[in-house]
């Protein structure tokens, strides 16, 4: 399935969300690439209802798992994932 990457930084399901002007989108191969392959995305644990995927090196109860070889002093994407909650951000800050 491919993803829209909105401007705001989420990840959604594109069978499950509308285009929205600013969207990328994520076609099939590369989403495949990024969630199976290098288990870079991961859907969100209520992902059939909400139709949202997460970067899997952010922070927060939302990642349904983590990869294997994953620590806490694995690289980071960015320091907080775009989908984090805003008290969370604050509490790192």
């Amino acid at each position: 399935m491919a993803i829209r990457w909105r401007a705001d930084g989420k990840l959604l399901c594109a069978a499950k969300s509308k285009p929205m002007d600013g969207d990328t989108y994520i076609d099939d191969r590369l989403h495949y690439w990024l969630s199976v392959v290098c288990r870079a995305l991961v859907a969100d644990i209520r992902h059939e209802e909400n139709g949202l995927w997460h970067w899997t090196l952010g922070d927060g109860p939302f990642l349904r798992a983590q990869p294997e070889d994953y620590t806490p002093d694995s690289p980071r994407i960015n320091e907080y994932s775009p989908n984090t909650p805003a008290e969370a951000q604050e509490e790192g800050d």
